[in-house]
């Protein structure tokens, strides 16, 4: 090292343990179709604000947005779900004050997950992140979905607003993990879930996903596979008009559903059927056909059409 030299000082990712809640706006590719992109742009921020908002006050980090989602860090996870109902609450009580009341309300879905974290650069990464994304995945508009290590973690008057939903296979996991929703209108009565225990689909239950020579089997075990344009989707279609992370494909239970999550649709071609579009919205996959991304079918080229065929025992 030359004389004056200071040496560079690497600064090692810090281990924790922490709650991830990610909060999802829904309906915003409508919204800008419905109301143009100012009137939409302004009423997507201020919902953001009002989401980021609301985690500070409730002693929450707001990690980043990407896109229409909030990403927050929670030291405990009962925070976290007494957030993620607020959250709801105040999206669903004051929707019609955010923005003129013209405008159709924003509803929200929120997932979120306990466990390990590394942390750097003011960020957060990890199998934690990942699970917390996928309970997001799993909601519904007006829904919050969690985990049983969030759900263990969390005080017991927490823990009553919650419910067993669901025993699920979760991308990158070997073993299946406890799904819960979790009720945050007040008087809402907990629904009694009947579970045999059996997992996201049956063993016999496959689709079969193709596009040039890459397959992708989606079954019990392996019970998702996102599409896209990034090089790190299970089904990789380079095209501009297709988003990075484009939409999914999901088996829930005996059932394969695929979900759009992009600015430009998912289009499907069954092959007995009319051609169907998504925008933010999800199917049925049954028997065989086509998928497009950003184009519809009879515009994209050969090369970017994804097959898809059921299979059952």
């Amino acid at each position: 090292m030359r004389d004056g030299q200071e040496a560079e000082t690497i600064m090692e990712p810090k281990s924790s343990e922490c709650a991830i809640l990610f909060a999802d706006i829904c309906g915003s590719t409508e919204l800008y179709d419905q109301v143009g992109n100012l009137a939409a742009m302004e009423r997507v921020s201020t919902a953001i604000q009002a989401i980021s908002a609301i985690a500070v006050e409730a002693g929450g980090r707001v990690i980043k947005t990407i896109g229409d989602e909030v990403m927050c860090t929670f030291p405990q996870a009962g925070s976290a779900i007494e957030c993620a109902s607020a959250m709801q609450r105040a999206m669903d009580d004051g929707a019609s004050a955010v923005g003129p009341e013209t405008l159709p309300m924003l509803p929200i879905k929120i997932g979120i997950h306990y466990g390990p974290v590394l942390e750097e650069n003011a960020d957060v990464f990890g199998d934690t992140v990942n699970v917390a994304s996928r309970m997001v995945g799993l909601a519904k508009p007006g829904e919050i979905i969690t985990t049983l290590a969030s759900v263990e973690g969390s005080p017991e008057e927490t823990q009553a607003k919650t419910r067993f939903i669901d025993r699920a296979y979760v991308k990158g996991k070997k073993d299946r993990i406890d799904v819960y929703e979790v009720i945050w209108r007040e008087g809402d009565d907990l629904t009694a879930v009947f579970s045999t225990d059996s997992p996201t689909g049956p063993l016999g239950a496959k689709l079969l996903l193709s596009l040039g020579g890459k397959s992708v089997v989606l079954d019990a075990k392996n019970a998702s596979a996102s599409l896209g344009r990034s090089f790190d989707n299970d089904i990789v279609v380079n095209d501009s008009t297709v988003s990075r992370r484009h939409a999914r494909v999901e088996c829930r239970r005996d059932k394969f559903f695929l979900v759009d999550e992009s600015r430009n649709g998912t289009y499907v071609q069954p092959e007995a059927g009319r051609s169907i579009t998504l925008r933010r919205d999800e199917m049925l996959l049954s028997g065989a056909g086509i998928i497009t991304l950003g184009r519809p079918v009879d515009e994209a080229g050969a090369d970017t059409q994804i097959r898809y065929v059921g299979e059952r025992a």
